[in-house]
């Protein structure tokens, strides 16, 4: 089935112009349903354990405490939001992904490994920070883990958008990207930025962006960014 979805991909992402957003986040969720069903820790990237233990050690190194309230986007099958919703105090994990069947396999996982109790809100979404889901609600940190990597610049002009409905004054959006002297396409379903792209988003959405990649031993080829809003 992913074969199928890869082609998918391939035909119309490269021929087609009016294959846009949604047609793209609905093949690509497609293709990550498929690949869930084989095997649900290389369907979200791969190095279950190292990138799961690394990314929550950074984002508790940077300030998370219990009782913040975190936003994992992209949260796939848990890699890393198996140790945050363990940490965080109850209702504090919120979580959303494209991927139906990440979500599935999400809300399974919490009831296997007796996390019920810490009420996490785990939900399907492809609106991104405007969901319903998300209306009013504010959060102290949240996390974008291999997520822009494998969107459009569209897809991501149009997430940064977004960031001033689900942040306030001290909160930190910490994501991750490959960097590129220009925008490359590297497969159908991955791609890399330069940096004058994120500064362009920066000014246009009045943010503060500070790279603290050294902080971020990641065996992938990616830079991770920490966002704040100006006061």
């Amino acid at each position: 089935m992913k074969h199928i979805y890869k082609k998918f991909l391939q035909k119309f992402s490269r021929n087609n112009p009016s294959f846009g957003k949604t047609e793209y986040l609905n093949a690509y969720a497609h293709q990550t349903d498929s690949r869930i069903d084989e095997d649900p820790y290389e369907a979200i990237g791969g190095y279950w354990d190292q990138i799961g233990e690394l990314q929550f050690n950074f984002i508790t190194k940077k300030g998370m405490k219990p009782y913040h309230r975190f936003l994992d986007i992209g949260c796939g099958t848990l890699r890393g939001g198996r140790f945050a919703i363990a940490y965080l105090d109850p209702t504090n994990y919120w979580g959303f992904d494209i991927s139906k069947k990440a979500i599935d396999y999400a809300k399974n996982y919490i009831t296997d490994n007796d996390l019920v109790s810490k009420k996490s809100v785990i939900f399907f979404n492809r609106d991104n920070l405007k969901s319903s889901k998300l209306r009013g609600i504010k959060f102290d940190f949240l996390l974008a883990q291999s997520v822009f990597t494998h969107l459009p610049s569209d897809c991501i002009e149009d997430f940064f958008t977004g960031l001033q409905y689900a942040m306030n004054s001290k909160s930190k959006f910490y994501f991750t990207y490959v960097k590129a002297d220009k925008f490359v396409k590297r497969t159908p379903t991955a791609f890399a930025q330069p940096d004058s792209f994120y500064d362009e988003l920066a000014k246009k959405n009045n943010l503060k962006m500070t790279n603290v990649s050294v902080d971020y031993n990641t065996p992938r080829d990616q830079q991770m960014i920490e966002v704040m809003l100006y006061e």
